[in-house]
């Protein structure tokens, strides 16, 4: 199973682009992206400009040492059932 960020979830859920975001808290397109994936840690004003954004706190989002936090593997398949086409019912019977 792919991990994924809560940033990166967060901004799937915003349906914002990576540009857009980038734009609005004034950074590169590129600082969203390492941030979104811990290629590397986010600097303290990005990580600010970051919980400001999504409206919550910097640990909510990032580890002590800056990375992107992972959205547990539990939430992710609650997230991928909830979002999965439904099984087909059984046809009454007539």
């Amino acid at each position: 199973m792919r991990e994924i960020t809560t940033l990166r979830l967060l901004r799937f859920v915003t349906g914002t682009e990576q540009g857009e975001l980038a734009a609005t808290i004034g950074v590169s397109k590129q600082v969203v992206s390492q941030a979104e994936t811990g290629i590397r840690a986010a600097y303290p004003r990005v990580r600010r400009l970051l919980a400001a954004y999504y409206e919550t706190s910097e640990s909510a989002l990032f580890d002590a040492r800056g990375f992107a936090r992972l959205v547990p593997p539990q939430v992710l398949e609650g997230i991928r059932a909830q979002l999965a086409p439904p099984e087909d019912e059984p046809q009454a019977s007539a």
